[in-house]
């Protein structure tokens, strides 16, 4: 029987008398990726920040990997979350081992298993050895991008959030960071949640969507049915738009 790596129950999440967040309940099953789809300002984000505790809930339930968030160890629980966003969030002072490694010496791992994981991951993301004592402003874009998922997956995380992490890259880059993408999600054990307003690229890269309008879920479900039948109107439109 397939588990729920993460489970939202009738949550909501406000900023003064903004409601960002209206009861909104989603459910993810391990081993899947999803993409979490919206105009901008449709709460995507602060969907991604409330499973990882960045934010908390005014009402509703989150719960993470089998912990409700309310009552969960955020510190050992984010330990066991990736996490990427846009633009890489390289730092600049770290060579490309150091920014992969890091939350690794930060653990306290062995110098042999971060070696290990660290060649692993590169040869998975297709990324030169060589490249390993390089700064990021000598990286490409997609080099930085994926040098981000290396990081992110360091610790073999069993979920892995991608805020759009590849919308800062060329359209062309962007198609091969896509399959390096896959790659790296059929090889390892994860569940993936996406953040992204490019439907196009949410199709290509989940097997089931999340559609966002203004805090609340207009949809849900694999990516087929979604598109077979739009819920209304205006997925509909949203669908169209992007994908013809």
């Amino acid at each position: 029987m397939t588990t729920a790596s993460v489970r939202l129950t009738e949550v909501s999440k406000r900023y003064g008398t903004t409601t960002v967040l209206d009861a909104v309940s989603v459910e993810v099953q391990a081993e899947r990726t999803v993409a979490i789809v919206g105009e901008s300002g449709s709460g995507k984000s602060t969907l991604l920040q409330l499973i990882n505790g960045l934010v908390q809930a005014d009402s509703g339930s989150v719960e993470v990997l089998g912990e409700d968030l309310s009552s969960a160890d955020m510190l050992g629980l984010r330990r066991r979350i990736g996490y990427a966003v846009q633009g890489s969030a390289l730092f600049p002072h770290l060579d490309l081992r150091a920014n992969v490694c890091l939350l690794a010496r930060l653990v306290g791992w062995s110098a042999e298993r971060m070696a290990e994981r660290f060649d692993h991951l590169l040869a998975l993301m297709e990324l030169d050895p060589g490249l390993a004592g390089r700064y990021p402003h000598e990286l490409s874009g997609g080099q930085q991008q994926r040098a981000s998922l290396c990081r992110a997956m360091m610790l073999e995380p069993p979920l892995l959030l991608l805020d759009e992490p590849f919308s800062a890259v060329d359209p062309i880059t962007r198609v091969g960071i896509h399959e390096h993408f896959q790659r790296l999600a059929a090889s390892e054990p994860v569940t993936v949640i996406l953040v992204t307003h490019d439907v196009r690229e949410a199709v290509a890269l989940a097997s089931a969507l999340v559609i966002l309008r203004a805090g609340k879920v207009v949809q849900q479900g694999a990516c087929a049915d979604v598109l077979a039948a739009p819920a209304d109107a205006w997925t509909e439109r949203l669908l169209e738009t992007q994908l013809r």
